[in-house]
């Protein structure tokens, strides 16, 4: 369901259509997630909303005739669409592993910054599944709603505290999580 999430996977960034478009020129940067999913093992449905008779169109277009993704299209798009994608967030980066490590009270910092990176390149932040990954971890920790997990500073691997970035990120994550 929402392959396509909410539309981000359709409005990417000029650089990543640049690269499916080299791919494959007749296909649309949404339908080469819809193929994602519908590619997945075990997936028999594949529930994409459409606002336009356009974007019906493009879907039945290729969904008429599957065509698994192969191989090294799935790689394509993960190793190369996804990071471009991750890079047009806040953070400019598809890589946190400077942060790895930084687990104040259990709370994995790299991933939370990830979601909420996630987050911000979706046309509507407050929507998005990525939320409900701080949502999670709260409720598995015992953290009261509205209670800092952060109990001192948070220092990266290149030596930078973070501390104020990461308390930024948790309240609008407290803020904005269903």
């Amino acid at each position: 369901m929402q392959p396509v999430k909410g539309g981000t996977l359709a409005n990417i960034p000029a650089e990543a259509v640049e690269i499916l478009k080299a791919a494959n020129p007749n296909l649309s940067p949404a339908s080469w997630a819809i193929r994602f999913g519908a590619s997945l093992d075990g997936v028999i449905t594949v529930l994409s909303g459409m606002s336009s008779l356009a974007q019906v169109n493009d879907n039945i277009s290729y969904m008429k005739d599957f065509t698994p993704l192969t191989d090294a299209e799935k790689d394509m798009l993960v190793n190369q669409i996804v990071p471009i994608i991750k890079r047009s967030g806040p953070f400019k980066t598809a890589d946190f592993s400077k942060y790895e490590g930084i687990a104040d009270n259990g709370m994995p910092v790299a991933a939370m910054l990830d979601a909420y990176n996630s987050c911000m390149i979706q046309p509507d932040p407050t929507y998005s599944t990525e939320n409900n990954y701080y949502k999670t971890f709260r409720l598995d920790a015992k953290i009261p709603a509205g209670q800092s997990w952060i109990s001192g500073k948070l220092i990266d691997k290149d030596g930078n505290d973070v501390t104020e970035t990461v308390r930024k990120v948790e309240k609008w994550l407290m803020d904005n999580t269903f």
